[in-house]
């Protein structure tokens, strides 16, 4: 029996010297949501780097980190963002917030934030420019956003407004570091990350055959804001398949299906055109934003202002959820313009367009007083054609 115990003793010190247990506990909020981590004390450093540091400055300060605490608190943070329902994306963002919490906006955090990123088995660069910045493998399209090309893939800066600069930069590759396989980055939203609970209210007012109606629906607050902090997403399927919050998506049905009630089919697509052209304005973002976005359909619900493509993505989610009609979006780039184009086979006169020998009747959620089939598009090439229902 002693000898168990003094054998315990003698591995709980070594545990102690080599820095491997906790000792300190990390606590912040990310999005609202709180966050609590244990990290060995070891990990428990002053910032040292500064500007732009040499290579050989990396990998000295890479050795000044016990590599198994560094991995098991990649893990830890890792397993956090799973209980959070944290895709990688969104996990990535994480692991970021830590090691500012760390080490501040200091070289010492991107460094830190990039191998543990290495360490989780997400595929990251790390970008020695003006500044140490991380770079992002997605598994999915960006837009306009600073980006790195390097062994024939495409790194992307995470964060959400794009930056003018795309070109070479160059890369950290550590010879400390094994050259292991690493994984692109999904975005996968079909549930809604569980972030702050902060609600707000949006106000619709809204008339259909001279009747007025009116729905307050919810909107997540965090959640709007983490959406926001998003690089550019090209338009398509992602948008279709990331779900509203559940309460908003309550109200919508509840509400949208009693008015509804006893309607056709053609008249559901009209009263929710009407919805959707009256109850959110409409304001180009480069009017009112400094660069252009796609919104997700929690984003449309909080902004003061939705552009076509935004419209376009709500109108069809709630199609869906109403008629269950699958949806395609119309992309013309010489208007510039979105529409929508909603499986349709009941005879009707309207603007129509064929799609995988299915024909698809276009709406215009954006355009003030259309109704389905009723079309600003050009009847003979109406534009480019994006499916939402195929996995990206």
């Amino acid at each position: 029996m002693l000898g168990g115990i003094k054998k315990l003793v003698l591995v709980l010190l070594s545990a102690v010297l080599s820095g491997s247990l906790a000792a300190a506990e990390l606590n912040l909020f990310f999005y609202g949501a709180p966050v609590h981590l244990d990290y060995a004390s070891s990990l428990q450093q002053a910032p040292i780097l500064e500007g732009t540091p040499a290579r050989e400055q990396l990998e000295s300060r890479m050795r000044l980190w016990d590599e198994d605490a560094l991995f098991n608190f990649a893990v830890s943070v890792k397993t956090k963002a799973q209980e959070m329902r944290l895709d990688d994306v969104a996990t990535a963002r994480l692991m970021r917030a830590c090691a500012v919490q760390l080490y501040g906006e200091t070289p010492d955090a991107a460094l830190f934030e990039w191998l543990s990123l290495r360490h989780c088995g997400y595929d990251a660069l790390l970008g020695m420019g003006g500044t140490l910045k991380v770079y992002l493998h997605y598994a999915f399209l960006t837009e306009g956003t600073q980006f790195v090309l390097f062994m024939g893939k495409k790194y992307t800066l995470p964060q959400g407004e794009p930056d003018p600069f795309s070109g070479k930069e160059q890369v950290f590759v550590s010879m400390k570091e094994p050259a292991a396989p690493r994984s692109a980055l999904f975005f996968n939203m079909h549930e809604l990350p569980l972030l702050g609970k902060s609600r707000r209210l949006r106000k619709c007012i809204f008339t259909y055959a001279e009747k007025e109606y009116k729905l307050f629906v919810p909107w997540m607050d965090d959640v709007v804001d983490y959406l926001n902090d998003l690089p550019v997403i090209a338009l398509g399927p992602l948008f279709y398949q990331t779900p509203m919050n559940l309460r908003a998506q309550q109200v919508l049905h509840d509400s949208l299906s009693t008015w509804t009630r006893g309607f056709t089919s053609k008249q559901t697509l009209d009263f929710l055109l009407a919805f959707l052209q009256q109850a959110f304005p409409y304001k180009r973002d480069k009017e009112y934003l400094r660069y252009d976005r796609h919104n997700f359909a929690e984003q449309t619900l909080a902004a003061p202002f939705a552009d076509c493509e935004d419209k376009a993505v709500l109108f069809a989610q709630l199609v869906r959820d109403l008629l269950g009609y699958p949806a395609l979006l119309i992309y013309n780039k010489n208007l510039e313009h979105v529409s929508v184009a909603i499986a349709w086979s009941t005879p009707t006169v309207g603007h129509t367009v064929m799609y995988e020998q299915k024909r698809y009747l276009i709406c215009e959620p954006a355009n003030y007083g259309y109704r389905a089939g009723e079309s600003k598009m050009p009847t003979d090439a109406p534009g480019d054609i994006i499916p939402l229902q195929s996995e990206l």
